[in-house]
């Protein structure tokens, strides 16, 4: 299962996960990270900043992932229902309105969903 690093996160919530990190973080929580994590994934410009040392030591671990923007982060259960309504042949127009969401993250919610083949139960956004 692949988590998206937040702000608050430590190391240990990311224990014999895949984590992609958006932004730099520092050296010494980095360096945990890629001790605990089964992969670690980041933007071209984020593994720039990373040392020549850390990046040969860890290589078989880092991976580059372009992505447009950073990951939006909803509530598991507030896109389990979205899904749910998409399902049930609900319009996007109305789901936005049914859950008080824009359609344009209703919609974006569902693209990723439909991005990442899985079902609502294991949705990560």
């Amino acid at each position: 299962m692949k988590v998206v690093w937040r702000d608050g996160m430590r190391p240990e919530d990311v224990e014999g996960l895949e984590v992609f990190i958006p932004r730099p973080i520092r050296k010494e929580v980095l360096k945990e990270v890629l001790e605990r994590a089964v992969k670690v994934y980041m933007p071209s410009s984020t593994l720039e900043r990373i040392s020549r040392r850390l990046k040969e030591e860890y290589a078989e671990k880092i991976g580059v992932e372009s992505v447009r923007g950073r990951y939006a982060v909803h509530d598991p259960e507030l896109v389990a229902r979205v899904a749910a309504l998409r399902k049930s042949g609900m319009s996007v127009r109305k789901i936005a309105e049914e859950v008080g969401l824009p359609k344009s993250t209703v919609h974006y919610i569902l693209t990723r969903m439909r991005k990442l083949e899985v079902g609502e139960e294991r949705i990560i956004l």
